[in-house]
């Protein structure tokens, strides 16, 4: 009887211990994120209103939105990168993914990007290797983060509900 009672209370130890580690796994996973959204909002008020609106009336962009922009398409690569670690969550890479592709799909930032790419292909500047795997993977962009589901959901990545 007593032996039944300490390997009960041993499972729910290991339970609560497990529990506490994803939560901190969890929160560390949250801290990467609004790291990044911090950045993203950045730059974001570095882009003169011109490039914020996204008014093309066929002039270069300006030094600053250029440099901003380029820099965009850096923490764009970082958060690939951190995806394909497993330090982005799944419903925050569901936002950033939709966010990318749009963003890389609009002016002002569909010009750098393309300029950037071109750089890219002659051996200048950045390579972006996995903005332009994502880019080019279709019109939902490749997921970076190879982990199994029950990967994900052990390390904070998932729900334990799966929509």
């Amino acid at each position: 009887m007593i032996s039944d009672i300490a390997g009960i209370a041993t499972a729910v130890g290991v339970l609560l211990a497990v529990g506490g580690l994803r939560q901190g796994q969890r929160q560390r996973i949250r801290a990467f994120e609004d790291f990044y959204v911090s950045r993203y909002w950045l730059l974001l008020d570095r882009l003169s209103l011109r490039a914020t609106t996204g008014h093309d009336n066929g002039e270069e962009l300006e030094g600053e939105d250029h440099k901003a922009l380029l820099a965009y398409l850096s923490l764009c690569e970082d958060e690939l990168d951190l995806r394909a670690s497993g330090w982005i969550s799944d419903a925050t890479w569901d936002i950033w993914r939709k966010g990318m592709r749009t963003q890389l799909d609009h002016w002002p930032v569909s010009k750098v990007w393309s300029q950037a790419q071109q750089a890219a292909e002659q051996g200048h500047g950045q390579a972006f290797t996995q903005l332009r795997r994502f880019m080019s993977s279709g019109p939902g962009g490749e997921d970076p983060c190879e982990l199994s589901g029950w990967t994900r959901r052990l390390r904070g990545l998932r729900g334990w509900i799966v929509p």
